[in-house]
């Protein structure tokens, strides 16, 4: 007997701490966030009881270690900052150094409490384990941990 939860595939672009890269399929609950919209990767990346996502890459299923993770890329619209944006996203210009030696840049996207907008308090204070970062039609989701450096 096979058990199934119904999932969405959603395509993504993984970058590994090793600099390995892999195209993917992540799997996400099509119902069940608390805003009352499917899951997103985001989320799945940045649930803290969460350690590996769930992935099919060339036709197998795989668990991926979040933590082995340097960032995701998806070309979708992602949910999260759109819900972001009704309660009045901060963008901040940055420029992201990663481990790697890679640079990524873009408006890097976040909610944060009168008096600490600023980039270096939401780094401090954020729980969120992936950051999220927008350039162009991409949206990139950058390990915390991944990054050496952040220029403002």
């Amino acid at each position: 007997m096979d058990y199934a939860i119904e999932v969405r595939r959603t395509p993504i672009h993984l970058k590994m701490l090793t600099g390995e890269e892999i195209d993917a399929a992540a799997f996400v609950h099509p119902v069940g966030h608390a805003d009352y919209r499917p899951e997103s990767v985001g989320d799945r990346l940045n649930d803290p009881e969460a350690q590996f996502l769930p992935c099919e890459i060339d036709g197998e299923k795989y668990l991926v270690r979040l933590e082995s993770v340097s960032y995701v890329v998806t070309r979708e619209v992602v949910p999260e900052v759109e819900s972001m944006e009704t309660v009045g996203a901060i963008h901040s210009q940055v420029e992201l150094w990663l481990h790697s030696g890679e640079r990524l840049h873009g408006d890097l996207i976040y909610e944060a409490e009168r008096g600490e907008e600023r980039v270096s308090d939401m780094l401090n204070r954020s729980r969120s384990r992936f950051l999220v970062l927008i350039h162009g039609d991409r949206t990139y989701f950058v390990l915390r941990n991944a990054v050496d450096r952040v220029k403002v």
